[in-house]
């Protein structure tokens, strides 16, 4: 009984005699918004954060902060030591990761620890960098002085770059470790002295595939989700020793996709429908003819199938479903739903893909 009394009393003495530790005040804070995660020479990560500058008297719009460790958790504890105040991720609007670190890394680490962050939005934009993550966080870009918002509107969907998969720690979260899609993240380099989305990097879970670009991108958005309008589909074209090119430049789409669940022969059926609004054409073919109208909206037709048919084994051959068709088949199978069971499916399937395209009098743009 006595020892009892003895050990509350020293604990009480400790606590009273020891420093408490006060929660920052808001001045004492760096609200970081944008994070670039890179290899180092070493072996290990180095992360760059960008944190604004609220005073009036600085020189500077933001301050970069930068840290290495074997690992991103303790490399993003680091960054707080090199800066006067305490770095915090509540206002963190995106994270870009180099592609050299996607490929040897993958990018788990990242993701969880942050999506773990209680601090942290799960509405957190991801972008693949060509060459370091860093660079282009520091970049100087022209016409845009200010890089924080400027990464933030670089990476919202516009007309312009319906083909990207704009992904956000949600939708990778959940596609990474589902059963029935795999997950996609823009990919970002710099061109020009711009910044711009030129495809997509597949992942299987969190482990880089490879990189789609512009041209296959857009043949995956085509039939990748709930978007109504494509844009940017190039169909290069040779008809009696006559050349043309049409690009898509808007047009609306009506998806139909079913789903025959067989243990045997699995079937997937795809009716596309496309009108389009605006094409660009360019060669010696003469559109302006009626019966040529005609006749492009065949072959409009003819080369999204093909290219559609081919995207869609060649995604099979690399065992990434992008598509979401194990979604669909989870909903027309009975039982319990596992990764090995959609695995075993997968390669079994056979494709149907079915196009028509109408192309209205006033969309062709002859250059």
């Amino acid at each position: 009984m006595k020892q009892f009394i003895f050990l509350i009393c020293l604990l009480i003495i400790q606590t009273g005699c020891s420093e408490s530790v006060k929660t920052p005040y808001i001045e004492d804070k760096g609200l970081i918004t944008h994070l670039a995660v890179d290899t180092n020479n070493k072996g290990g990560v180095t992360v760059t954060a960008a944190v604004p500058v609220a005073s009036q008297y600085s020189k500077k719009n933001v301050n970069f902060y930068s840290a290495s460790g074997k690992r991103f958790r303790g490399a993003l504890i680091k960054l707080s030591s090199f800066s006067d105040k305490y770095l915090e991720v509540s206002q963190l609007q995106s994270v870009i990761i180099s592609e050299a670190f996607a490929k040897k890394y993958g990018v788990q680490q990242v993701i969880q620890k942050l999506y773990n962050s209680p601090k942290a939005s799960d509405n957190i934009k991801l972008a693949i960098t060509k060459g370091p993550a860093q660079k282009i966080l520091k970049g100087k870009y022209e016409g845009m002085p200010l890089i924080i918002p400027y990464i933030a509107t670089v990476l919202t969907p516009k007309q312009s770059n319906l083909f990207s998969s704009f992904a956000t720690f949600r939708s990778f979260i959940l596609y990474a470790t589902s059963a029935t899609r795999d997950p996609a993240i823009p990919y970002l380099e710099e061109q020009n002295n711009h910044l711009t989305i030129t495809g997509n990097v597949m992942f299987k879970h969190f482990k880089y595939i490879r990189k789609l670009g512009p041209e296959e991108s857009s043949v995956v958005a085509v039939i990748f989700g709930k978007k109504k309008f494509v844009n940017v589909l190039d169909i290069a074209v040779k008809e009696n020793n006559k050349k043309y090119s049409l690009t898509i430049n808007d047009a609306q789409k009506k998806l139909r996709l079913k789903v025959i669940e067989d243990s045997t022969a699995p079937l997937v059926n795809i009716d596309l429908h496309l009108k389009i609004f605006a094409v660009t054409y360019e060669g010696t073919f003469n559109i302006e003819n009626p019966k040529n109208i005609k006749k492009a909206e065949q072959v409009i037709a003819k080369a999204l199938k093909n290219a559609v048919y081919e995207e869609l084994l060649t995604l099979q051959n690399e065992n990434v479903d992008l598509l979401g068709l194990g979604e669909e088949f989870r909903k027309k199978t009975r039982g319990k739903w596992t990764q090995k069971k959609w695995e075993e499916i997968y390669p079994k399937i056979k494709f149907k893909v079915h196009v028509t395209t109408k192309l209205l009098d006033n969309a062709v743009q002859i250059q």
